[in-house]
């Protein structure tokens, strides 16, 4: 009995050598490439989750701004002041993208992040929906769902350049491949954000027309709490840090187990805050970018009077929340249009 069992043992790797392979060489060779994907699959998910969550906050826009005409009493000077505070965390969001790059939180560079912002999130749209809060507490609360989006927006992008250049699926392509599957994902992003957008702007105002301003805030705050739940399915290795001491003892060819110096992360993929910030500025020197900076820059500098025409609009013209959603639902369907000539160019 024990030979024919050697016996059996000798004919299947005699097998494997010859050719076929065997059950478990077929298992470890199919393993892995089907892991990969299943694993390129979910930071996909991740990504058009984060830009689909964004895109539907517009939700709350109309009832934001009717809470700062008719529950906090603002002029159209004040609604502004408030809006630019609130505008505050998209003004410096390439700093979000260095937060993320060099400083881990709890031992990710992604994940908990995300966790993080779409609780606080949910937390600060529960607040506006549940309690009567003055309008500096509003403006507060306000600022920090906009910093959560702006932070998880800057996650999302990083996601997207990292998956564009995974040397594992892109190893056998060409530049020109990368670049265009850059552009794809770059697309996918901005055209999923677009249509959670384009769902939400005339629905907003239909909402509004049929439960209080609060309720929508209420509907509005289950969106970054689904974020941070599916953030948790974010494939991303745990970050620990080592004593610099340990560096030497340490074999520098296997880049996923040897600590760095000074303490860095074991993943390589961490990259110093300060040397980000050396590589941003050398590149911002160069004239092809800071001239359009600055054009940009000056341009945003001009006044805009969005504020005085939705005063003007609901206390001069008399416009309905719905019929304010419609307008707004034919300016999201250029905005599309503009992008998508943008794309096509």
């Amino acid at each position: 009995m024990i030979e024919e069992k050697s016996a059996a043992v000798g004919e299947e790797k005699r097998l494997s050598k010859g050719g076929f392979p065997s059950r478990k060489q077929l298992k470890d060779c199919l393993s892995k490439p089907l892991a990969s994907i299943n694993e390129r699959y979910r930071i996909y998910f991740v990504i058009i989750f984060i830009a689909f969550t964004q895109g539907i906050l517009g939700l709350a826009d109309l009832s934001v701004s009717y809470l700062y005409k008719d529950d906090f009493k603002m002029t159209p000077a004040q609604v502004s002041a408030a809006t630019g505070i609130t505008s505050l965390p998209w003004i410096v969001k390439p700093l979000w993208g260095f937060i993320s790059d060099g400083i881990p939180f709890l031992g990710y560079r992604r994940k908990s992040y995300l966790v993080f912002f779409g609780a606080t999130g949910f937390i600060c749209w529960t607040l506006l929906s549940r309690y009567n809060v003055t309008s500096h507490q509003g403006v507060f609360l306000l600022l920090c769902v906009q910093l959560g989006v702006a932070f998880s927006n800057a996650i999302g992008e990083a996601l997207l350049v990292e998956i564009s250049k995974d040397g594992d699926n892109n190893a056998h392509k060409s530049d020109e491949e990368k670049q265009g599957e850059a552009s794809k994902n770059v697309s996918l992003f901005f055209s999923v954000r677009s249509f959670g957008y384009l769902l939400t702007t005339y629905t907003g105002g239909v909402l509004l027309e049929i439960f209080p301003k609060r309720e929508i805030f209420t509907i509005t705050s289950l969106f970054p709490l689904a974020l941070a739940a599916i953030a948790w399915t974010l494939p991303e290795k745990a970050i620990s840090r080592v004593p610099s001491a340990e560096y030497a003892k340490v074999p520098h060819e296997d880049t996923e187990t040897a600590p760095l110096a000074d303490a860095q992360p074991r993943d390589s993929g961490v990259a110093s805050p300060r040397k980000n910030i050396k590589r941003v500025l050398a590149f911002i020197r160069l004239p092809q970018l800071w001239k359009p900076i600055l054009f940009i820059f000056v341009f945003q500098m001009t006044p805009s009077p969005s504020s005085a025409m939705f005063f003007f609009y609901t206390n001069g013209l008399k416009f309905a929340p719905e019929f304010m959603g419609q307008l707004k639902f034919i300016q999201s369907i250029a905005n599309i249009q503009e992008f998508g000539s943008i794309i096509a160019s």
